[in-house]
């Protein structure tokens, strides 16, 4: 099964860890009919890692992608949008393969507006 992927754009989440995953958490739970849920992995043991690097994370939500629709692409603007006001972040979109290839599509942050909207949406529905 696809998978839509919304991530925070980086590894340093410390700061807003808290609100970013409250949101995130908030974000899976209403979306939870369409099969969303929250994710929070890191990769710890990369070789090319340094005592300074953050490593790797992912922390967002998934959803399964033949669920997602329209509606559900503008209710993530406006949350990656109102998320990024609060936080300062951005946040990647993209889509995961049944054989586990991951293609970033977007990136949505606060000066998200039609133009991403109209890009995700091509991206997914080819609209």
């Amino acid at each position: 099964m696809s998978v839509l992927y919304v991530y925070v754009d980086g590894s340093d989440v410390e700061e807003h860890e808290a609100v970013l995953t409250s949101a995130f958490n908030r974000m899976a739970a209403r979306w939870s009919g369409i099969g969303a849920y929250f994710v929070d992995q890191q990769d710890a043991s990369a070789a090319h890692m340094t005592t300074e690097d953050y490593p790797d994370r992912d922390l967002g939500i998934n959803v399964p992608l033949s669920s997602f629709t329209g509606v559900q692409a503008a209710e993530l603007l406006d949350f990656a949008r109102e998320l990024s006001l609060q936080t300062g972040r951005d946040f990647v979109v993209g889509v995961c393969s049944d054989t586990g290839i991951a293609d970033d599509l977007i990136t949505l942050g606060a000066g998200a507006g039609e133009r991403e909207l109209s890009l995700l949406c091509y991206h997914l529905f080819g609209c």
